[in-house]
C-alpha cells in the first residue's frame, strides 16, 4: 500500500490498480514514464478526460459514481 505522496518502482509487465475511498470523492491520474524515467509529453498524463495512451488507461467499476 503507498501512502500520498509515496511512489513504487514497476518491472514494465502489465499492472493493475484499484483504488478506493469509502465516503470521499477521489480523483485519480497516472503519468506514464519512458526508459530514461521522464514523461514524454503532456499525452502521457491519463486521467479521467484522457483515460488512454499506448495501450494503457482506466476504467470506472459499474457501481463507481464517477461523472464524466
Amino acid at each position: 500500500m503507498l501512502r500520498k505522496g509515496e511512489n513504487a518502482a514497476l518491472d514494465g509487465g502489465r499492472v493493475r490498480v484499484a483504488v478506493t475511498a469509502a465516503g470521499t470523492p477521489i480523483d485519480v491520474s497516472a503519468v506514464l514514464l519512458g526508459d530514461d524515467r521522464r514523461v514524454r509529453s503532456d499525452d502521457d498524463l491519463v486521467f479521467f478526460n484522457h483515460p488512454a495512451q499506448d495501450g494503457s488507461g482506466w476504467k470506472a467499476p459499474r457501481s463507481s459514481s464517477t461523472r464524466t
